[in-house]
């Protein structure tokens, strides 16, 4: 059952001079329902920043996280202390919440934590997940379909199959790859983040650009581990569960049946509330990666040597010796800092992957749009 969500927008500038604009919420549940995702749209069009306000314990859906992650925006939740949910960053309590949001979010604060904010509430469930995020380049014709390859991830992670999609919450459109397609073809030459929900509790979201060499997919999937041993392998650390072949078999199944211009999959948390995934306010560890892909585009356009790289332990050469991939499982112990960049998907280095030229463009798809797999993960935020 759908919660309906009250919200009341604001704005302003930060001691900084810093534009925001906050939508204050009181539910207990924060989806990305067509007012939410409108605020996060009209923030990112007018250049400000977007803030959400929620009780401490409210439940934030995966869909809102990802949303406001992509417009540079923050989650605060309000209690007994002032807490940024995203950056997982202790506020100090001043006279206005919002002018401490960006005075202390240094880049090299460390992460705090508060002791409302460890556990999940009462009849929650916190889990590890895969995060999976998955770069692909298409032929613009007129057979071409996209959101297939989260019909593969769900199943080669063993969630099932994909049950419904939409464009907001609450997802009610019967699952259908063909009308998943046909709503992001009309809003070409890009689109907003189509919502995808599936079995075992399992969201994915899939976005799409025109641009001049054909069309550029951007999906990321949040699938709940749900395997006892692999459950118990990541209890040990994200460097065990890299090392359990599966994570490597995905990867390579993936590039036998799509144009991958990279991947990779990470090691996260979920917490699921009500049939809901998504974020309580509490400390959230960051992301481990534990399997990075990069295709044949992206190897040739990053002047990468396939042999070379082959010489660590770590990376494996895959496909054919003229259009090689890179497989990389992160099996050493990641250092504390920052995650590695989840889009760049890098099994050797780290940097934009571009679509490749040459590629058919029939006018079926719309008006070209000219611009890398990045920066469309950037740009359709919204």
């Amino acid at each position: 059952m759908h919660i309906p969500e009250f919200g009341e927008e604001h704005g302003g500038a930060t001691p900084r001079g810093v534009p925001f604009s906050e939508y204050r919420t009181t539910s207990w549940r924060v989806t990305l329902t067509a007012p939410l995702q409108s605020f996060i749209a009209q923030s990112v069009a007018h250049g400000v920043r977007p803030i959400l306000l929620t009780e401490v314990g409210a439940h934030v859906s995966a869909f809102v996280v990802a949303a406001l992650r992509a417009a540079g925006g923050r989650w605060v939740a309000v209690g007994i202390a002032q807490w940024d949910a995203l950056q997982c960053t202790l506020l100090d309590t001043v006279d206005d919440v919002l002018g401490s949001v960006f005075d202390h979010l240094e880049p090299d604060e460390a992460i705090e934590s508060h002791p409302d904010l460890v556990d999940p509430p009462l009849f929650a469930q916190r889990m590890p997940a895969y995060l999976v995020r998955v770069h692909l380049e298409h032929r613009a014709e007129a057979g071409t379909v996209l959101g297939a390859v989260v019909e593969d991830l769900l199943r080669l992670f063993g969630a099932g199959r994909p049950l419904l999609w939409d464009v907001t919450e609450p997802v009610a459109q019967p699952w259908s790859a063909p009308a998943l397609t046909a709503s992001i073809r009309e809003q070409m030459p890009i689109a907003r983040p189509h919502l995808i929900l599936g079995e075992g509790q399992s969201a994915a979201q899939v976005m799409g650009a025109r641009t001049a060499t054909g069309v550029a997919e951007y999906a990321e999937a949040w699938i709940p581990i749900r395997d006892e041993a692999r459950v118990a392998l990541a209890r040990q650390g994200p460097e065990v569960l890299a090392a359990d072949p599966h994570v490597a078999e995905v990867l390579t199944a993936l590039t036998a049946s799509h144009r991958v211009v990279s991947a990779s999959v990470a090691l996260g948390r979920l917490d699921e509330r009500c049939g809901s995934i998504g974020r309580f306010a509490g400390y959230q560890p960051r992301e481990a990666m534990l399997g990075s892909l990069l295709g044949p585009t992206a190897v040739s356009d990053g002047g990468l040597d396939p042999q070379a790289a082959a010489a660590q332990p770590e990376v494996t050469v895959l496909g054919r010796r003229r259009a090689p991939s890179l497989l990389r499982r992160w099996l050493r112990r990641q250092e504390t800092g920052p995650a590695p960049e989840p889009g760049a998907a890098s099994a050797v280095t780290t940097g934009p992957a571009h679509v490749p030229p040459g590629m058919d463009a029939p006018d079926v798809w719309g008006g070209e749009l000219d611009l890398t797999l990045e920066e469309l993960r950037c740009r359709t935020s919204w």
